[in-house]
């Protein structure tokens, strides 16, 4: 959507392109706006081969390849975060800028154990139910089943857009991709990272905290660090006025 500069927003470990659609219409005033499904998630087929970050990392090259497009913006979301680092560290020249929005560490950093181990199956039932009955998302407790990990506030969206976000809950990639969050390495090529970086973060994030930011503040030469208070795993969907303010300015900065 849009014309201008590219940018590619990559979706994180449950979710779907349709994680950005409170922001989408404002980045595409000034950008030429992609929104992805990996493989594995929203409509997109299963990988073939290897399922890792840097395999996601190699796909979103080849993804811009088949546009026509050399170098653009990325801007990932949890998961989403360590495919866009990946791709910035590994190719650098491609990356006109990045945005990390509540991406997992290194290793172990990630914390995806620990999401699993409490609330994958809860919300791989809830996903499988709003999958088919949006409407039982006006919830408040399905509601908080399905997404009380990912947003601190989920009694406070529209219904309507719970049930798309909660529809990208437990798809088939999830489970693979989950284990190669865990075992990422990014953080032995994070410092490679060339591209101006913006870190956008929750105050109450309970599957990475916001001390994760601190260390790519330190590890990412020059990373600016924007932390959102009152707000949970998904700025841009809690926060989307501020969050695509800032977003806008850090894009246009010179």
């Amino acid at each position: 959507m849009g014309a201008g500069p590219p940018l590619l927003l990559i979706h994180g470990l449950s979710g779907s392109w349709e994680n950005w659609l409170e922001n989408i219409p404002a980045l595409a005033r000034a950008h030429d706006t992609i929104a992805v499904d990996l493989p594995g998630f929203g409509r997109s087929e299963m990988p073939t081969g290897e399922v890792s970050i840097s395999a996601y990392a190699r796909f979103a090259g080849s993804f811009l390849d088949g546009l026509g497009i050399s170098r653009a913006a990325l801007a990932g979301s949890s998961m989403g975060g360590l495919v866009a680092a990946d791709a910035a560290a590994g190719h650098p020249e491609r990356v006109e800028r990045l945005v990390l929005v509540s991406a997992p560490g290194p290793g172990r950093r990630a914390a995806a154990s620990e999401e699993a181990g409490r609330a994958g199956l809860p919300r791989a039932i809830a996903g499988a139910v709003a999958r088919r009955s949006g409407w039982l998302m006006r919830s408040a407790s399905l509601r908080r089943v399905a997404l009380g990990r990912l947003l601190h506030h989920p009694e406070r969206i529209s219904p309507r857009l719970i049930a798309r976000l909660a529809a990208g809950v437990a798809r088939p990639g999830a489970i693979l991709a989950r284990r190669a969050t865990v075992r990422n390495d990014v953080g032995l090529r994070v410092h490679a990272i060339a591209a101006p970086t913006l870190l956008v973060w929750g105050r109450n994030d309970r599957v990475v905290p916001p001390y994760v930011a601190d260390y790519y503040e330190q590890a990412v030469p020059g990373a600016r660090k924007v932390i959102f208070p009152d707000t949970g795993h998904a700025p841009m969907i809690e926060r989307p006025a501020q969050f695509n303010r800032l977003v806008m300015d850090f894009l246009a900065a010179t």
